[in-house]
């Protein structure tokens, strides 16, 4: 099964034009599959982040701390030269960054990823970073709703894309307002 998403967010991130993807854009777009495939995994299926990570030796743990994130209890980085981490939420969460990509792209690319496992809807949309990035926030309408969001950078302010998922811990939240 683990391959079989790994396979399908594969799928559809190399679905875009392949006049727009060259050398780096390549690969932000493979690490951001691998990523979202799996955060889904984890938090969708509820598998372990260790089986996620098991036999992927081009990621490895590090330490959380090295990440920049004050709520990674654990972290993995990829190795390649494109500084990328997937890290292990307090809540249950999954999150990654990835620090030189398309990040608009990208952020599409995650919300085709996401709709076999959930319909979210936009309930925030603000400009953060001192206007360099975009916050974007999602939820579903369900009790324990699934929460996202992504912030999506401008190339000068990295990382370029930030994405978190998790369980609501409380039925509705109020931060999931919907317009």
């Amino acid at each position: 099964m683990r391959r079989l998403l790994a396979v399908l967010a594969v799928v559809v991130f190399a679905a875009a034009p392949a006049h727009a993807q060259t050398g780096a854009a390549d690969e932000a777009v493979d690490l951001a599959a691998q990523a979202t495939a799996i955060c889904a995994a984890v938090v969708f299926q509820g598998q372990s982040f260790g089986a996620q990570f098991e036999g992927r030796a081009e990621w490895r743990s590090v330490s959380p701390s090295s990440t920049g994130s004050d709520l990674a209890t654990h972290a993995w980085q990829h190795r390649s030269a494109n500084q990328t981490f997937v890290m292990r939420l307090p809540n249950g969460g999954c999150s990654f960054g990835i620090d030189r990509a398309d990040s608009e792209t990208l952020r599409a690319r995650i919300e085709t990823a996401l709709a076999p496992y959930a319909t979210f809807e936009l309930v925030l949309q603000s400009s953060t970073r001192d206007g360099r990035a975009t916050r974007y926030g999602y939820c579903e309408r369900r009790e324990y709703p699934h929460v996202t969001s992504i912030v999506a950078a401008r190339p000068e302010s990295e990382p370029n894309l930030v994405f978190n998922i998790f369980r609501a811990a409380s039925p509705m939240p109020e931060f999931c307002v919907f317009r």
